[in-house]
């Protein structure tokens, strides 16, 4: 997985990978957080979720307390965060695995 790489979602929507948002108490690198500011949509919570991105490090840091996936619907542009494990996990019918939740598209 790479920054700009395209997933389609099992329910059809396309989108961008943008990277991962870690939350500032994670910040290991201590990440110059004078960067720009962005605002994404909590998939599961549907709050409102601040995104700094640093300007030199390019690192993505959240007011979560956990660590999220950041990516952009590619046709409205609308940022959104979903738990790591959420967006590479599967989709669960009957409490069984069928498909992957977000499926990463071929190179063009």
């Amino acid at each position: 997985m790479k920054k700009g790489d395209v997933y389609r979602h099992y329910k059809g929507g396309i989108y961008t990978y943008m990277g991962i948002a870690v939350p500032q108490t994670e910040n290991h690198d201590q990440a110059d957080i004078t960067g720009y500011a962005l605002t994404a949509k909590h998939t599961e919570t549907a709050q409102i979720v601040n995104i700094t991105r640093a300007l030199f490090t390019r690192a993505c840091i959240s007011d979560l307390d956990h660590p999220t996936v950041l990516y952009k619907d590619t046709k409205d542009g609308q940022l959104w965060v979903r738990p790591v494990d959420e967006f590479f996990g599967w989709v669960l019918e009957d409490g069984y695995p069928t498909d992957k939740r977000f499926k990463l598209l071929a190179d063009k």
